[in-house]
């Protein structure tokens, strides 16, 4: 096994969207069904010791596709006058920001081969 460092591999991550939404507007609440996708971009890389990183790219809101439908006519005139995919594209690109950078999602984009393979033949 040869093992160079630098060399990148890059991927395409898809993260289908399913989402039932209600906006409460006072006077009455619409209800939203959103599908749709997340596109993420990755590369991984070695490092020493034995090291692979994940590197993932926070989601702009042009790299989420949503389709939004509203149950009534009501819904629908919101839907289009508030700008509503809109909203729900930032919304959904600023999570998916925030959870890229959290600790925990930090921590799972660094893999430790040598204690991954340690683990494995000491189960073993």
């Amino acid at each position: 096994m040869t093992r160079n460092l630098g060399q990148m591999i890059t991927f395409d991550i898809r993260i289908p969207l399913a989402i039932e939404m209600i906006v409460d507007l006072r006077l009455d609440k619409q209800r939203f069904m959103v599908d749709g996708e997340i596109a993420l971009r990755a590369s991984a890389h070695a490092a020493e010791p034995l090291l692979l990183v994940i590197d993932v790219g926070k989601p702009r809101p042009s790299d989420i596709m949503v389709h939004v439908a509203a149950t009534s006519i009501r819904g629908e005139l919101l839907r289009i006058v508030a700008g509503v995919d809109g909203e729900i594209r930032r919304y959904i690109a600023q999570h998916v920001a925030n959870e890229i950078d959290s600790p925990q999602s930090q921590a799972a984009q660094v893999i430790d081969v040598a204690k991954e393979l340690a683990a494995a033949w000491d189960s073993a």
